[in-house]
């Protein structure tokens, strides 16, 4: 961007966005910068959109920024949990829910495109052709900011020699005064550290690139959005077809199978397998097919345009056919992962495989849908799937949840599940504190927790503050 499109800027609103990068940037560093942050990345997210919302012009329409909730929600995982297996990702899913919102606040109705996802994430990149436009701002060459800048900066010149003289003088004339001052110097050298100019660079990148998010938004032209296209690529229907018939096939007789051996289960099963190892085995597989036939769906909707009108016929009934395969699979997977559970208790996959097998319904409905209504935005609807399920599982304590189930399993009598616990977060301490001195503990186990106890607690500030280990229920 030039200089000359900055200045056509109100200088209102380019005071604003520079006031927005500079308060992102230490909020970042306060809030955010230091071991395990805790409620101090919710705030900050949850400040940032409302520093957003009072940045922006007024001529933009604000409600689309309701869609913030979600990365807020997100980022209630900082202080929900001590497990931070996600937090990575959350990071991404954060930025690229900001990058939404800022597309949306340009183009309102970009959402009804087939590449609106790919939209967003190239947008996410656009505030890094932004970070010049605020030096551009702050080094204006009008005459009012050159007269006031270049007087404070010779204010500032011949202060400096006469506060050091003064500060000599009444630091000889009052010991403690001196003390003082010797402390307040020795403060500012140790804050000086590596560790304190990384995170003013980090927190400078972070301001940044919401002061490039909001400018994007506000400056006349909009940014352009690279997106590729997708190729016109069709496939042989016939073909396609008869493939896909073939995989029914075999598809059928795994769910005969299914409903005979698995939900029924009326005998003995072959070569001497007992009906618990064979409910428990498979889930994985089966959830991925199911994925993948999801996406096959997607795919044959997309790139078979079938000409013959008996083929056009049985596109939509052979597709309904594989979403009622892709639900029976669902359903095997699902009843599998409960007899696994049932049996060894809850880990951090199972719980969230069964939270994702509940969500990917929905995503299959939302395919049946498609099949028969082939103008819908199919990707959007994955995309809004996709974004629940993560917020929930963000949203959910996990570690505490799989420790209330463990631990209530060994109240009852099995143990298998302890040592697991141990290696789970902070979240879990509050369960193991009401086994640690129980008399039928392996003394190995009992060594584990009590490793695992005496561990200090992970927070000094306020910021650091997590709710995760602070509530647990007492088992009986």
């Amino acid at each position: 961007m030039s200089e000359k499109t900055a200045d056509s800027m109100p200088v209102l609103q380019q005071w604003k966005l520079i006031a927005f990068a500079i308060v992102s940037a230490i909020l970042s560093i306060y809030l955010t910068m230091m071991v395990m942050p805790g409620v101090g990345i919710t705030l900050f997210v949850l400040l940032e959109a409302v520093l957003l919302y009072f940045t922006l012009p007024k001529n933009v329409s604000k409600r689309i920024m309701l869609l913030l909730i979600f990365p807020t929600l997100i980022s209630c995982w900082a202080f929900i949990t001590h497990n931070d297996t996600f937090a990575f990702f959350n990071v991404i899913a954060i930025v690229l829910m900001f990058s939404c919102v800022a597309l949306l606040l340009r183009n309102p109705n970009i959402y009804n495109e087939r590449q609106f996802i790919a939209a967003v994430i190239s947008y996410a990149f656009i505030p890094f052709n932004y970070f010049g436009e605020f030096f551009n701002m702050l080094a204006s060459d009008r005459a009012k900011k050159t007269k006031y800048v270049s007087r404070i900066i010779c204010a500032i010149i011949i202060a400096i020699p006469i506060l050091i003289l003064l500060l000599a003088i009444l630091s000889s004339a009052d010991p403690v005064f001196m003390q003082i001052l010797k402390s307040f110097w020795r403060f500012m050298i140790n804050l000086i550290s590596f560790e304190t100019v990384l995170k003013i660079i980090v927190g400078a990148i972070i301001g940044l690139y919401f002061f490039g998010l909001a400018y994007s938004v506000c400056v006349p032209e909009a940014p352009k959005v690279v997106v590729s296209r997708p190729s016109n690529i069709s496939w042989d229907a016939f073909i396609t077809y008869i493939i896909t018939i073939l995989v029914l096939m075999v598809y059928t007789f795994f769910v005969i199978v299914q409903v005979k051996y698995l939900f029924l289960a009326p005998g003995v099963l072959p070569n001497g397998i007992t009906h618990a190892e064979y409910a428990r085995q498979g889930f994985f597989q089966l959830l991925w097919l199911s994925i993948v036939n999801i996406l096959f769906i997607y795919l044959i909707m997309n790139f078979t345009q079938p000409k013959n009108a008996i083929l056009k016929k049985i596109k939509p009934w052979m597709l309904m056919y594989s979403c009622l395969v892709t639900l029976m699979l669902l359903v095997s997977s699902a009843y599998r992962m409960q007899l696994y559970i049932q049996s060894d208790g809850l880990t951090r996959m199972r719980l969230l495989v069964v939270t994702f097998l509940a969500f990917e319904v929905f995503g299959l409905i939302a395919t049946a849908i498609y099949i028969y209504k082939p103008k819908m935005n199919i990707v959007l609807y994955y995309a809004i799937v996709t974004l629940a399920f993560y917020v929930s599982i963000n949203c959910m304590p996990v570690d505490s949840i799989v420790a209330r189930n463990q631990i209530a399993r060994f109240i009852k009598g099995d143990s298998q599940g302890v040592r697991y616990v141990t290696t789970l977060s902070r979240d879990a301490n509050r369960y193991l504190e009401q086994i640690k001195d129980d008399a039928r503990l392996p003394e190995e186990d009992k060594k584990l927790i009590e490793r695992k106890l005496s561990r200090p607690a992970e927070w000094i500030q306020w910021q650091q503050w997590k709710i995760g280990s602070e509530k647990a229920i007492m088992l009986k």
